[in-house]
C-alpha cells in the first residue's frame, strides 16, 4: 500500500476545522476533487476514509468519514481488505521493532 509520512506537512494540516459545518465543507471540496481524479485515471472503484478534528460547542471532536464512488457491492470488500492490510504491516512492523531490540549492539 502507498503511504505518505510527512510529519511537518502532518502538524500543518493536524489543525481543527472550526464547526462541523467547516469540516462537512472541506469533504465535499475533495470529494469534488477525488471525484474527477478518479475520471482521470479511469479507475473504477475508490474508496478514501477521512479522519479530521473540529471545534464542537463543548471543545473538540474527533471526525470520521469516508468516499465510495463506484461499486456499491465492493465497498464492504475493499473497507476489509484495507483493515486486513493494515494487520498485517502493523505486525509486521511490531515484529520489526522487537526484532531490533533483541539484536546485539
Amino acid at each position: 500500500m502507498r503511504r505518505e509520512n510527512n510529519r511537518g506537512l502532518y502538524r500543518e494540516l493536524n489543525k481543527p476545522f472550526t464547526s462541523l459545518g467547516e469540516f462537512d465543507a472541506a469533504v465535499t471540496q475533495f470529494s469534488d476533487v477525488v471525484r474527477a481524479a478518479r475520471v482521470t485515471a479511469k479507475l473504477p472503484d475508490v474508496y478514501v476514509i477521512i479522519c479530521a478534528s473540529a471545534q464542537v460547542t463543548d471543545g473538540e471532536t474527533q471526525v470520521i468519514t469516508g468516499l465510495h464512488f463506484g461499486n456499491e457491492l465492493l465497498a464492504e470488500g475493499l473497507t476489509a481488505w484495507a483493515y486486513g492490510k493494515e494487520q498485517a504491516e502493523h505486525r509486521e512492523l511490531i515484529g520489526r521493532m522487537l526484532a531490533a531490540k533483541k539484536a546485539p549492539a
